[in-house]
């Protein structure tokens, strides 16, 4: 026993992995749809730890839709109000620091965009959670929002399985003494 535990003390620790969040938004009569990836990073997060995904935005009135690719379709983003924990990533819509996101396209003039009260660009500002030009939006939001939530990492639920496994093992070896 004292030899297994000394092993796994000298096994490195794994370096964090990139963790994927789905979006599944409705704004007003308008979605957004898909997934955000991060390099795994938990806490307060800047755009570079936006690594991965895509977001099909949808609106109403008239009907259009685009898919960003991420995180290159990332137009705006300022502030410290995206966190990530490992079951979701949460928008702080109370924060003072005039913080947002705005992910979209210049050409087509469409963004899924979430922000504080100072939210602004271009022809801003842009509070709440909303899709622009046409105007699909929640109502006001404060706090701290779930704007997307973590898949499973498949990884992880081996191992969770594994264990178990194990466990069942040994208590059918330990009832058959």
């Amino acid at each position: 026993m004292l030899l297994a535990l000394a092993a796994a003390a000298l096994v490195p620790t794994a370096t964090k992995a990139q963790t994927t969040y789905v979006v599944d938004q409705t704004l007003g009569t308008g979605t957004v749809v898909g997934t955000i990836i991060t390099n795994g990073t938990l806490g307060v997060l800047s755009q570079s730890d936006i690594i991965g995904g895509s977001v099909t935005i949808t609106a109403t009135g008239p009907s259009e839709s685009y898919t960003a690719s991420l995180p290159a379709s990332i137009y705006q983003f300022s502030g410290g109000d995206l966190t990530a924990t490992g079951a979701s990533l949460l928008f702080n819509f109370s924060g003072s620091d005039a913080g947002g996101i705005a992910i979209g396209s210049i050409p087509l003039d469409f963004f899924w965009n979430i922000g504080t009260a100072g939210f602004s660009y271009g022809t801003g500002p842009y509070p709440g959670e909303n899709i622009y030009p046409q105007g699909n939006s929640t109502p006001v939001l404060s706090g701290d929002v779930v704007i997307a939530s973590a898949t499973p990492e498949p990884g992880g639920m081996v191992l969770f399985a594994t264990g178990l496994l194990g466990i069942a093992f040994l208590l059918r070896r330990t009832l058959a003494l």
